[in-house]
Protein backbone atom coordinates (compact mmCIF):
# COMPACT_ATOMS: atom_id res chain seq x y z
CA UNK A 1 0.00 0.00 0.00
CA UNK A 2 1.32 3.57 -1.02
CA UNK A 3 2.47 5.60 1.92
CA UNK A 4 0.06 8.50 2.77
CA UNK A 5 1.53 11.86 2.70
CA UNK A 6 1.36 13.75 5.93
CA UNK A 7 -1.25 16.83 5.75
CA UNK A 8 -0.52 20.52 6.86
CA UNK A 9 -2.61 20.81 10.30
CA UNK A 10 -3.88 24.73 9.12
CA UNK A 11 -3.10 27.17 12.54
CA UNK A 12 -2.70 30.45 13.56
CA UNK A 13 0.62 31.55 14.01
CA UNK A 14 -1.07 32.67 17.97
CA UNK A 15 -1.48 28.96 18.38
CA UNK A 16 1.90 27.54 17.59
CA UNK A 17 3.31 25.71 20.56
CA UNK A 18 5.77 23.55 21.65
CA UNK A 19 3.84 20.37 21.83
CA UNK A 20 3.61 20.85 18.05
CA UNK A 21 7.50 20.16 17.13
CA UNK A 22 7.61 17.73 14.39
CA UNK A 23 4.23 18.48 13.00
CA UNK A 24 3.38 19.62 9.39
CA UNK A 25 1.85 23.07 9.83
CA UNK A 26 0.15 25.56 7.11
CA UNK A 27 0.03 29.35 8.37
CA UNK A 28 -0.79 32.45 6.77
CA UNK A 29 0.22 35.78 7.88
CA UNK A 30 2.09 39.15 6.58
CA UNK A 31 5.61 39.24 5.94
CA UNK A 32 6.98 41.97 8.62
CA UNK A 33 10.65 41.21 7.37
CA UNK A 34 13.02 38.88 5.81
CA UNK A 35 16.79 38.17 5.95
CA UNK A 36 18.64 36.99 2.51
CA UNK A 37 21.69 36.48 4.59
CA UNK A 38 20.06 33.71 6.83
CA UNK A 39 17.08 32.55 4.22
CA UNK A 40 15.23 33.34 8.10
CA UNK A 41 11.61 35.59 7.55
CA UNK A 42 9.55 36.57 10.44
CA UNK A 43 5.92 35.72 9.23
CA UNK A 44 3.22 38.23 11.65
CA UNK A 45 -0.32 37.12 12.34
CA UNK A 46 -1.76 40.83 11.02
CA UNK A 47 -2.75 43.26 13.58
CA UNK A 48 -1.85 41.14 16.33
CA UNK A 49 2.29 41.14 17.42
CA UNK A 50 2.00 37.41 17.22
CA UNK A 51 4.94 35.92 14.97
CA UNK A 52 7.12 32.98 14.20
CA UNK A 53 10.50 32.43 12.16
CA UNK A 54 10.30 30.46 8.92
CA UNK A 55 13.50 29.11 7.36
CA UNK A 56 12.93 28.83 3.77
CA UNK A 57 16.57 28.04 2.80
CA UNK A 58 14.73 24.08 1.72
CA UNK A 59 12.21 26.01 -0.42
CA UNK A 60 14.88 27.68 -2.32
CA UNK A 61 16.11 27.01 -5.82
CA UNK A 62 18.58 29.16 -7.80
CA UNK A 63 15.62 29.05 -10.72
CA UNK A 64 12.75 30.27 -8.54
CA UNK A 65 12.37 33.94 -7.72
CA UNK A 66 10.16 35.39 -5.35
CA UNK A 67 9.56 38.73 -5.85
CA UNK A 68 7.24 39.21 -3.26
CA UNK A 69 10.10 38.73 -0.39
CA UNK A 70 11.10 42.10 -1.21
CA UNK A 71 7.73 43.37 -0.26
CA UNK A 72 6.63 44.34 3.40
CA UNK A 73 3.38 43.14 4.53
CA UNK A 74 2.39 41.01 1.77
CA UNK A 75 0.24 38.22 2.92
CA UNK A 76 1.82 34.31 2.39
CA UNK A 77 0.87 30.73 3.04
CA UNK A 78 3.34 28.96 4.27
CA UNK A 79 3.25 24.84 5.11
CA UNK A 80 6.50 23.42 6.87
CA UNK A 81 7.42 21.29 9.64
CA UNK A 82 7.43 23.19 12.83
CA UNK A 83 11.24 22.42 14.38
CA UNK A 84 12.81 23.33 17.51
CA UNK A 85 16.55 24.74 17.92
CA UNK A 86 18.79 24.78 20.16
CA UNK A 87 20.36 28.29 21.43
CA UNK A 88 18.29 31.20 19.90
CA UNK A 89 17.87 32.00 15.86
CA UNK A 90 19.28 35.63 14.78
CA UNK A 91 15.90 37.88 14.36
CA UNK A 92 15.52 39.70 11.08
CA UNK A 93 16.23 43.02 11.53
CA UNK A 94 12.64 44.98 11.47
CA UNK A 95 11.71 47.96 9.67
CA UNK A 96 12.38 51.02 11.97
CA UNK A 97 8.57 51.63 12.53
CA UNK A 98 7.67 48.55 13.92
CA UNK A 99 6.58 47.81 17.24
CA UNK A 100 8.85 44.44 19.00
CA UNK A 101 7.21 41.28 18.04
CA UNK A 102 6.14 38.42 20.31
CA UNK A 103 8.23 35.37 18.94
CA UNK A 104 9.78 32.07 20.47
CA UNK A 105 13.18 32.55 18.95
CA UNK A 106 13.55 28.70 19.53
CA UNK A 107 11.05 27.83 16.94
CA UNK A 108 11.41 27.75 13.70
CA UNK A 109 9.11 26.17 10.67
CA UNK A 110 11.03 24.89 7.97
CA UNK A 111 9.27 25.93 4.63
CA UNK A 112 8.85 23.27 1.91
CA UNK A 113 5.47 25.65 0.58
CA UNK A 114 5.74 29.34 0.51
CA UNK A 115 3.02 31.29 -1.81
CA UNK A 116 1.44 34.84 -1.41
CA UNK A 117 -2.16 34.66 -1.04
CA UNK A 118 -3.10 38.20 -1.29
CA UNK A 119 -6.62 37.71 -1.65
CA UNK A 120 -6.69 35.72 1.73
CA UNK A 121 -9.23 37.37 4.41
CA UNK A 122 -6.30 37.10 6.99
CA UNK A 123 -8.56 38.25 10.11
CA UNK A 124 -11.23 35.02 8.75
CA UNK A 125 -8.46 32.71 8.43
CA UNK A 126 -7.19 33.66 12.14
CA UNK A 127 -10.90 33.48 13.58
CA UNK A 128 -11.28 30.51 12.07
CA UNK A 129 -8.37 28.46 13.28
CA UNK A 130 -8.85 30.03 16.64
CA UNK A 131 -12.13 28.52 16.96
CA UNK A 132 -11.28 24.93 15.34
CA UNK A 133 -8.60 24.67 17.92
CA UNK A 134 -11.67 26.12 20.82
CA UNK A 135 -13.90 23.18 19.31
CA UNK A 136 -10.61 20.93 19.67
CA UNK A 137 -9.87 21.39 23.57
CA UNK A 138 -13.74 21.41 24.12
CA UNK A 139 -14.06 17.27 22.92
Amino acid sequence: MPQQVESARPTAISSIRSDQVGKKLRLAGRLLCYDNTTNLLLLSEGPSLDCVMVDIMLYLTARRTMPFLREEQVQIMVVGHLEQIEGRLPCPTLPPYSDPPEVDLTLVVKAILLDPVPDLDLALWNATMVEHLRNEEEQ
